[in-house]
């Protein structure tokens, strides 16, 4: 049970708490530890602040204002004895004074100025299956928003502000064995971990954010008055690893009902229903979902964009609920940020933060994109509680990979247009007499301002000697033109395009190199390696195997071999097994990338016998002659090569003039492999991985090659770039 006070200028706020614990282990507990997360941003001394300071975060500015920076000082901390529960213990003792005896601990770096992990000894320890009380009192130093907690202006944002259990779990072997407290330090890369608890939280804030308030759970009491301008809450959720709340007096309050039966009658999900339940052998109850109250809080400036948000919400709560099990909490809430607080794309239990920006595109995911993410940690953090210290991939991984899922399924590859500056331009077809409908688009070409009648009906500008106007006007077409950019592929994209091989994926967040090394192995390489699982391993098998390990964690902390011994049960008797199983340490465990291409490919006539035959007086010259067309016959060959370290099957296409394409497996364990083709018709083209499975893969550009030459790609990329600079030089012109 927790009860806060915030002050009237949103800078501090008092409040208290009590802590019921049962030892659930076969061990004694002989202490508590606590995260006071927000002793993070204490000082510059502190680990979080320290380390964002050497550019291990992943915010850009390392400067922190006077006004950001934050505290949280337990004030009182009392163990209160119930009964027998305690054992030893005299049971007419009622209260015990644990926070003398209270120290600040540093586990991970040892740094003796972080106050974010509390360590309390326990006067007697609690036996096991014994409970006990604890009763706290806390204060904090309400800072501007750092990391997504904090205040900007009147908006609010309270996440991980309460002192927070540790999680009591059973260690590895390699770690020593038994039961201890996983408590890290808060480390500015990386995230959080806690234990599954009921809350029951009432809040007393400023009048001015009655009906402007949202949080973990359901709301259960209030608004109601608790003294001159004040107004209580009060929010219960359980089977939850944290409470988060915020209130803004400018939201706007939108508020709709999700219904399962009628999110159910739409085709596309009755149909993947369908899919799922013959693939995982799953009955109609357990394909049910659940009704769920969604709560949206708007920014003012945003407030016509309800309906994006809510389909995405809705799209999510669908499909996610087919594919992992019902959503099981009552309610949902989303929270779209004030501008300029940093805020945004942050997942708590039955909350989550989207965001979006005025006037955005109906051909990108803004605010779909966040929105889907987050709810998405809804399963992959909320549901299944894996450690986002120890293993971000287990949450960030699997919610990217589920991301790209749902964006596919509920909008389908979406066309989006070309970025000017900042702004993301519709694809349109050269001087369109249709009308730009979407931010800078309108500024430059004056449609925000002039009506129709007074432009041309090709779209030529009203001002012909404005030169800005005219640089707008004569950008080149292909700027125009829109291209599909599918979820996945775009996934795809941030993996290669970062340092695959800088680091590996098995380490905690806040031992990677820097805060890149952080976001291309906790988001975007597991969620490639998931996709490249996917169609390795084929679908009925993988959505029997993803569906197992949901429902079999939910309310548990995995670690990476729970979800590695559930993918090597489903590919038991798979053509690929034994290599699919060796690809799992190589991609999860190691630093080496995976990279296959075609070193060349060659097809030359074979000559018709020349030179003597025979021996001594039946020695014979055969002159050499020009074969006809149909006798011509070619030696064709392939050479493969694999640059990279990681080692796996990859299939070879290639096709002969006159013939259907052919496709042979190397095992790739050489590091080349020359592949010959019997005397035959002439080679025409090869490639590699034809369907394009080894999403893994980090150099698409070698998987392919003709024998003939081919102009086609070189001419489109010279004249993109041809067309990039002639863009550069108008706009530099225009500036006079």
């Amino acid at each position: 049970m927790v009860r806060a006070r915030l002050a009237d200028d949103g800078r501090s706020l008092h409040g208290s708490e009590r802590i019921e614990l049962r030892n659930t282990t076969p061990q004694p507990l002989r202490e508590l530890q606590l995260h006071l997360y927000w002793n993070g941003w204490k000082s510059n001394q502190a680990t979080w602040l320290a380390e964002q300071s050497r550019g291990l975060g992943r915010r850009k500015d390392r400067k922190v204002r006077n006004d950001s920076y934050a505290a949280i000082d337990v004030t009182r901390l009392v163990l209160s004895v119930r009964g027998s529960d305690l054992g030893a213990l005299a049971p007419e003792t009622v209260a015990l004074d644990l926070l003398p005896s209270a120290a600040f601990i540093a586990p991970d770096d040892g740094n003796p100025a972080d106050e974010s992990v509390l360590r309390v000894p326990l006067p007697q320890p609690i036996a096991p299956g014994m409970a006990a009380g604890f009763d706290l009192e806390f204060e904090l130093v309400v800072p501007r928003i750092v990391a997504r907690a904090g205040r900007k202006d009147d908006f609010l944002l309270f996440a991980h502000w309460l002192p927070q259990l540790g999680v009591l779990e059973e260690r590895t072997p390699a770690a020593g064995g038994g039961f201890g407290w996983n408590t890290h330090q808060f480390h500015a890369n990386g995230e959080f971990f806690g234990e599954y608890a009921s809350y029951d939280v009432t809040l007393d804030l400023p009048e001015k954010y009655e009906g402007r308030v949202g949080a973990t759970g359901s709301c259960v009491e209030g608004p109601a008055k608790s003294g001159p301008g004040r107004v209580r809450y009060r929010f219960t959720q359980d089977d939850v690893h944290n409470f988060a709340w915020t209130a803004d007096p400018g939201y706007v309050v939108v508020r709709r009902r999700f219904e399962a039966q009628r999110a159910l009658s739409d085709p596309r999900l009755a149909a993947e229903r369908l899919r799922v339940k013959a693939a995982a052998a799953l009955s109609d109850a357990a394909l049910e979902l659940r009704d769920v109250e969604v709560t949206l809080l708007l920014q003012p400036e945003h407030a016509d964009q309800a309906d994006r948000h809510f389909r995405a919400v809705f799209e999510s709560l669908s499909w996610m609920g087919i594919w992992f099990g019902a959503y099981p909490y009552p309610t949902l809430t989303v929270v779209d940020p004030r501008w300029g607080s940093g805020a945004s794309g942050m997942e708590y239990p039955t909350l989550i933060t989207a965001g979006s920006r005025v006037d955005p595109s109906s051909r990108e995911f803004t605010p779909e994109g966040v929105t889907v993410h987050e709810f998405c940690h809804q399963y992959f953090y909320g549901l299944i509680g894996s450690n986002e210290f120890e293993h971000a991939w287990l949450d960030e991984g699997f919610t990217t990979y589920c991301t790209a899922r749902v964006l596919e399924a509920a909008y389908g590859h979406d066309w989006l247009g070309t970025t000017i500056g900042v702004d993301r331009v519709e694809g349109r077809p050269l001087l369109s007499a249709a009308p730009a409908e979407y931010g800078l688009e309108r500024l430059l070409g004056l449609q925000a301002l002039a009506p129709p009648s007074l432009r041309d009906t090709a779209g030529f500008p009203l001002f012909a000697d404005d030169p800005a106007i005219l640089w707008y006007r004569d950008l080149p077409f292909l700027t125009y033109i829109a291209g599909p950019r599918p979820p996945v592929e775009a996934q795809r994209a941030g993996f290669v395009s970062g340092k695959p091989s800088d680091d590996r994926l098995n380490r905690c967040s806040f031992e990677y190199r820097d805060g890149g090394a952080y976001r291309e192995n906790a988001y975007y390489k597991p969620a490639t390696a998931l996709h490249t699982l996917q169609r390795l391993i084929g679908e009925p098998a993988w959505t029997r195997l993803l569906r197992e390990y949901a429902v079999s964690q939910r309310f548990r902390h995995p670690r990476p071999n729970d979800f590695f011994e559930v993918v090597r049960k489903h590919i038991r008797g798979h053509e690929l097994e034994k290599e699919i199983a060796e690809l799992l340490p190589q991609i999860f465990e190691g630093s080496g990338v995976l990279q296959y291409g075609i070193a060349s490919v060659k097809s030359r006539e074979e000559l018709l016998p020349a030179g003597y035959t025979g021996h001594g007086g039946n020695r014979r010259l055969l002159a050499a002659a020009e074969p006809s067309q149909a006798t011509k016959n070619y030696y064709s060959e392939i050479l493969l090569e694999r640059a990279g370290e990681v080692i796996f099957p990859v299939d070879l296409e290639w096709k002969l003039e006159g013939e259907s394409p052919r496709r042979e497996r190397w095992d790739g364990k050489e590091r080349w492999w020359r592949k010959v083709i019997p005397s035959g018709r002439k080679l025409e083209w090869a490639r590699i991985d034809p369907d394009r499975k080894l999403l893994l893969d980090v150099d698409w550009s070698k998987q392919e090659a003709t024998v003939e030459g081919d102009g086609r790609a070189s001419a489109r990329w010279t004249v993109r770039a041809l067309l990039a600079a002639q863009t550069q030089l108008q706009l530099f012109g225009a500036l006079r």
